[in-house]
C-alpha cells in the first residue's frame, strides 16, 4: 500500500523523479514536513518511529492514515464509480480506529 500510495501521489501532483535515489523524499518535499500525509509516509515506512509503541503497531496505523490523507488528497478528482468503495475503506479504517482506542 506504501509504495501505491506514493506512486499515485507523485503521479497525480505531476512530480518530477530526477533520481531513484530522490523517490521518497520527492513527495516529503513538496507537502512539507509537518504535513499530515508527509507523517503518516514516515511512519508507515519506518522513517520514524513513536516511543514506546512497538514498529509493527505504529507502521500499521500509520499505513491506514497514509490512506485516509491519499484519499483526501484526491477526494475532489476521485471517479464516481471509485467513491463508494473509498468511502466504505474509509468507514473500516476509522470504526477499527474507534474499537482501538477503546482498549
Amino acid at each position: 500500500m506504501f509504495k501505491n500510495l506514493t506512486a499515485a501521489v507523485i503521479v497525480q501532483k505531476g512530480l518530477l523523479i530526477e533520481s531513484e535515489n530522490l523517490y521518497l523524499a520527492i513527495p516529503q518535499n513538496h507537502f512539507g514536513g509537518s504535513h499530515l500525509w508527509t507523517r503518516a509516509f514516515r511512519l508507515s515506512f519506518g522513517m520514524d518511529v513513536e516511543a514506546g509503541v512497538p514498529a509493527w503497531r505504529t507502521r500499521g496505523l500509520a499505513s491506514l492514515d497514509l490512506y485516509e490523507q491519499t484519499a483526501l488528497l484526491f477526494k475532489d478528482i476521485i471517479p464516481e464509480k471509485h467513491r463508494q468503495v473509498i468511502g466504505n475503506t474509509l468507514q473500516l479504517i476509522a470504526t477499527f480506529k474507534t474499537k482501538d482506542e477503546q482498549r
